[in-house]
């Protein structure tokens, strides 16, 4: 088996997410309050409760998206302009975009009132050189699953390990829940031969390991959370995906 260096991570998108009495009336102040760039178009559907806004950030678009119950902060990859070489969409290594995510999230979620339930999720990639490569690396990271790295194809695992939470908060539970894949994407160039038949080009693949995160608060927990350690507690979640995409599923 190859050796293995460290996870080399991309990032796909990065989400925060918080559940419970959410005021449309409030919502429509959040992009111009939180967010660090002019929107490039905001949506407001008054009898539906929603609104939402977008402009493009670190790379990436970010997104804010209300509905009856439920904010989401969206930081995801641009999608692929036509004719472009196949790869996988995403706005490179987590570290930088991260930071600047979490600061808006938990900004706004230190004078958010009224939620019941928190989460972050993130969907991250491993490129390897290919399918043989992709699942010697999530085998590294799945030790108490043994997989056939020879002769494995359509590749998926999930598993929820809990956790109680740091933050001082009784009896608040943390869901740790990870899907773990091996991603294949193919695709080329056509052209139209002189007889009008149809001949492809540069045909490429590539393989990654696809690591989705969803760290969230327990639904068990209905009581409303401390609006003073909201902050902490995405932080909190934010730490334990990175540990999962750093050291792979452990208890």
């Amino acid at each position: 088996m190859t050796e293995l260096s460290s996870p080399a991570w991309i990032t796909e998108s990065l989400r925060g997410t918080a559940f419970g009495d959410i005021s449309i009336d409030d919502a429509k102040g959040w992009w111009s309050q939180y967010a660090d760039v002019e929107p490039e178009a905001e949506i407001t559907k008054a009898k539906a409760g929603q609104y939402s806004a977008h402009s493009e950030f670190m790379g990436g678009i970010l997104i804010l998206e209300v509905t009856p119950g439920r904010v989401d902060w969206h930081l995801r990859s641009k999608p692929p302009e036509e004719n472009e070489e196949v790869e996988f969409p995403n706005f490179g290594p987590i570290e930088g975009p991260l930071e600047k995510f979490s600061e808006i999230v938990k900004a706004w979620s230190a004078n958010a009132s009224g939620l019941q339930r928190m989460a972050f999720g993130a969907v991250l990639l491993w490129p390897t050189e290919d399918r043989l490569g992709g699942y010697q690396a999530v085998q590294s990271m799945l030790p108490a699953v043994q997989i056939d790295v020879e002769n494995s194809a359509d590749f998926f695992y999930q598993i929820n390990r809990p956790r109680p939470t740091k933050t001082g908060i009784d009896g608040l539970i943390l869901n740790r829940l990870c899907k773990w894949s091996v991603l294949r994407v193919f695709g080329g160039r056509y052209r139209l031969d002189s007889d009008k038949s149809l001949i492809s080009t540069g045909m490429t693949e590539r393989f990654a390991v696809r690591l989705e995160l969803d760290m969230n608060t327990s639904p068990d927990v209905l009581d409303v959370l401390p609006v003073d350690r909201q902050a902490d507690i995405f932080d909190e979640l934010i730490g334990l995906g990175l540990e999962i995409s750093s050291n792979g599923d452990q208890p």
